[in-house]
């Protein structure tokens, strides 16, 4: 082309598709006819599919908490790469036998064949609610009626897959419940006889015991004062006794002189007595011990007092007396002997209740470490009823199931290949081609075709323009 800022009508376009006709024209007829016979050629691909909705579990969840998760998504991924191992694909090639009907492929190449010919969409999505999720499970085969069958039993292998997982998911969380179970109880065991051999050892010191301690600690109190009080009672009269009988052993005489004067004196001869003792001090300074005065005057005297002794001691008063004063010593005993265990008993009692605020944060940190493994313990033991109930339930197949809404029917219809949507693209394409291919072949082009042409190619001004002839003559630059 010459001209390349040259605008162009219509005609001129006619003009060009005209002269480059052979070139837009075999372009598409190849492409075209190609496109005709791979779409008429092509083998038939058929897809058979089948709906399959995860129904909501038969027992409200309000009574029984599933342990298995709901949404659909979060289990297709786990079972269809179970559906997709090499292990169910060879079965399904045995069982539908496949090898057979292409004998050139091996067993490996036959399981991907599967495997990729093997579609799984979720059809619709859910919220946590009980309107059920879809997926489809589609297999594409040149055979209508091996596709169908195919999708069918893929279809079971998701049913029972799914059933298995779920019930191994329950018994898993089961299982380590209970696993989880055995050492926290183990632990709270442990705990639980650490504070119990605390309690033993601190037995009276404990906070709750302090109460007890203070009004027992009254009580000894008002104990001791009472002992306390028969204590100085008793020895009052331990005194009392001592003086009568020391009345008895020395009694008082009284008697009158010629003046009237009153005279104080002992029992016996005070006078006698006296002079005996004097006499013998005055002998035993002359005399040797063992003289024969000093002897006979220190046994008169014992002779006196002798006598004077059992008189006294011989009389019922004294007898009385005595037997008052042996029973006020055993009681002034008895009663300092318990004033001394009541003390002991205060005092440890006062031990106790100054230890309680000790014993009490010793306690209390012991109490709650073993609360809090306590707690954690309650809450396993109602996590694992519950996902015991739950293990049930899936074992029962109460829980949510996969169910089949819409069986795979035998296809009728390939889905590829789309011979309209290829016939059409090819003519698309051969249109496109040719005009592309003459469009090229034109720019290419240095004839001269109009007078224009000739003026920017030779410089000169065209006086007249010769119409078209037929026949090949053209002038040529």
């Amino acid at each position: 082309m010459i001209n390349m800022s040259k605008p162009f009508n219509i005609d001129e376009y006619r003009e060009i598709a005209l002269r480059r006709l052979k070139f837009i024209i075999v372009p598409f007829a190849a492409i075209t006819l190609l496109a005709g016979a791979y779409a008429w050629f092509a083998p038939s691909y058929y897809e058979a599919k089948t709906v399959i909705i995860a129904s909501p579990q038969r027992i409200p969840r309000e009574f029984v908490k599933t342990t298995v998760p709901s949404l659909i998504t979060e289990q297709l991924n786990t079972i269809e790469q179970e559906v997709k191992s090499r292990t169910r694909l060879e079965q399904i090639v045995k069982e539908f036998g496949l090898q057979a009907k292409a004998p050139d492929a091996n067993l490996t190449e036959l399981v991907e064949s599967l495997r990729t010919n093997i579609t799984v969409q979720v059809a619709a999505r859910r919220a946590r609610d009980d309107t059920g999720s879809y997926f489809s499970i589609g297999y594409i085969s040149k055979d209508p009626v091996l596709a169908a069958k195919i999708t069918n039993r893929l279809s079971e292998l998701f049913i029972e897959e799914n059933l298995k997982i779920r019930e191994q998911q329950a018994s898993g969380t089961t299982d380590f419940l209970k696993d989880e179970l055995g050492v926290t109880r183990r632990k709270l065991e442990r705990q639980e006889d650490v504070v119990s051999k605390y309690k033993r050892q601190h037995m009276g010191e404990l906070p709750e015991q302090k109460e007890v301690n203070i009004r027992m600690l009254d009580q000894l109190q008002q104990i001791f004062q009472r002992v306390g009080e028969n204590l100085r009672a008793a020895q009052d009269r331990q005194i009392v006794v001592q003086k009568q009988i020391a009345e008895l052993e020395y009694p008082v005489r009284i008697t009158q002189d010629a003046n009237s004067d009153t005279v104080i004196s002992g029992g016996r001869d005070a006078a006698s007595d006296a002079a005996l003792k004097s006499q013998y001090a005055e002998l035993k300074s002359k005399y040797r011990e063992g003289h024969p005065d000093l002897k006979r005057m220190k046994k008169k005297i014992e002779e006196i007092e002798a006598t004077a002794e059992l008189d006294i001691k011989n009389s019922p008063r004294y007898k009385e007396l005595t037997d008052q004063l042996v029973a006020v010593n055993l009681e002034i005993r008895r009663l300092r002997d318990e004033e001394a265990r009541i003390r002991g008993e205060m005092e440890k009692y006062r031990g106790r209740i100054e230890r309680t605020t000790e014993r009490e944060q010793e306690l209390a940190a012991l109490t709650r470490e073993y609360q809090n493994t306590k707690t954690f313990y309650d809450g396993i033991v109602n996590k694992s009823h519950e996902a015991l109930q739950a293990e049930n339930l899936e074992k029962r197949q109460k829980g949510e199931q996969f169910r089949v809404i819409d069986p795979a029917a035998t296809p009728e219809v390939p889905v590829r290949p789309k011979r309209d949507l290829i016939l059409l693209a090819g003519i698309v394409f051969g249109a496109l081609t040719g005009l592309g291919l003459g469009f090229l072949r034109e720019q290419m082009d240095h004839s001269f075709h109009d007078p224009e042409d000739v003026e920017i190619s030779l410089g000169i001004r065209a006086i007249a323009n010769i119409p078209h002839l037929s026949g090949p003559s053209r002038v040529s630059s």
